[in-house]
């Protein structure tokens, strides 16, 4: 599935390939350089830390880059997601709508839709309202697709009422954030506006940590539910009446041994019982896309480091096993958001 950006929300074209050089170079140069990559008396490397100062390089070039060439938003170019010392996050979600990214919303609700064409719906509805699509290994990673329908009895294990009934369970997802306890439902307002800013506050990575640990039913909540009113709030008609459904799809690919969503979507259909509910959503909705858990950034940079090292202690060669290599970091490397 290819789709075509436009070149020049991203800098100065012509001189990209003589930017890329200079980049490389400089990477190729602080490699040997490396205190860690030099070889200390039993002949190791550290390679794995020579990745992370590779990437701090290659991330510093591309900000000068973008910079230079006069990039518009030139900040957001070279800077990671995710900030270790000042333990925040820059971006959470992208509707996948507008002139930048409406053709890979369109292609994304294609895909969704040829997943939901094998589940068991009819235009009353969907009776099968949970799927999990098993891909064959590829790069020597098993990954797998998690399709869930929320219509409103159901979504309600996953959302909190907005009312005086839901200020208990919010107030202990609050407490876990370190957000001030809502008294009464005249409160629940203000309460939202700092919760959807939980994810992006300097800081609140070890709380949110400690949320997803002690209570992971709350984490999923806290998630749904913002993904829910970022799609509310980008695309009204989503909005939940008895006719809507709500379809999240989670992509997983295996990081160590175990099965981590690398990206989220949710989207929307109606069900009204006078046309099928899959096929209604071609040129009617949209999706949001919710980026890699930047309490997984870690995690995920950690896994890449480890393949940069076994490819840097094979030698490089031409073998399709060390570009198979290569082209795993790649793939890993994109939720992560660089640009």
């Amino acid at each position: 599935m290819s789709v075509s950006l436009t070149p020049e929300l991203y800098g100065n074209t012509e001189q990209f390939p003589k930017f890329t050089k200079t980049a490389v170079r400089g990477g190729v140069d602080l490699l040997n350089d490396c205190e860690e990559c030099k070889k200390t008396a039993d002949g190791a490397r550290d390679y794995g830390q020579c990745f992370f100062h590779l990437l701090d390089h290659l991330a510093s070039e591309r900000a000068f880059f973008a910079k230079s060439s006069k990039t518009p938003h030139f900040e957001d170019f070279g800077a990671p997601r995710y900030n270790a010392e000042k333990q925040q996050v820059s971006k959470l979600m992208t509707p996948l709508a507008g002139p930048q990214y409406e053709a890979y919303g369109n292609k994304m609700i294609e895909y969704f839709q040829s997943l939901l064409k094998t589940m068991d719906y009819t235009a009353q509805g969907f009776a099968e309202t949970k799927k999990t699509f098993d891909f064959p290994e590829v790069l020597g990673r098993k990954s797998r697709i998690n399709v869930e329908i929320f219509n409103r009895e159901n979504l309600s294990k996953w959302t909190i009422p907005q009312d005086d009934t839901g200020i208990r369970k919010w107030n202990e997802i609050g407490k876990a954030v370190g957000l001030k306890q809502v008294h009464s439902k005249s409160d629940l307002g203000h309460f939202f506006q700092e919760l959807n800013q939980v994810f992006l506050t300097p800081g609140n990575m070890e709380r949110l940590a400690k949320l997803k640990k002690l209570h992971p039913e709350y984490y999923k909540i806290l998630k749904v539910n913002s993904l829910v009113n970022k799609l509310q709030e980008k695309f009204p008609q989503a909005e939940m009446t008895s006719q809507t459904s709500y379809i999240y799809v989670t992509y997983r690919v295996e990081v160590q041994g175990k099965f981590v969503a690398l990206s989220n979507y949710m989207t929307w259909t109606n069900v009204t019982g006078r046309e099928d509910p899959v096929d209604a959503m071609k040129g009617r909705s949209a999706p949001i896309l919710e980026h890699l858990d930047p309490l997984l950034i870690p995690v995920l940079l950690e896994d890449i480091s480890l393949v940069f090292k076994k490819v840097m202690e094979q030698g490089q060669n031409e073998s399709s096993s060390d570009r198979a290599q290569e082209i795993l970091i790649q793939y890993l490397f994109f939720p992560l958001h660089y640009i």
